[in-house]
């Protein structure tokens, strides 16, 4: 999926950690993984479309939704 992308390397790696976080999270917490798969894909859609990932500037001023320990608004 991510290794096929016309992306830049800084994008495809971040595609991959936020892969690896929604794998990781599946364990716990699979309705929150979920959502975060469907985010994941589109943004994967946009940028296929447009070579970065959207919402850049809020990656690079807090967390992303996708980080561990994230319930996503789930279960405390």
């Amino acid at each position: 999926m991510v290794r096929g992308l016309h992306v830049s390397e800084e994008v495809r790696r971040t595609l991959v950690r936020r892969l690896l976080v929604i794998t990781a999270a599946t364990k716990q917490d699979l309705p929150g993984a979920a959502r975060r798969l469907e985010r994941l894909m589109q943004d994967v859609e946009t940028a296929e479309r447009t070579g970065q990932l959207p919402g850049r500037e809020a990656e690079r001023t807090g967390p992303s939704p996708d980080q561990p320990g994230d319930r996503g608004g789930g279960t405390p």
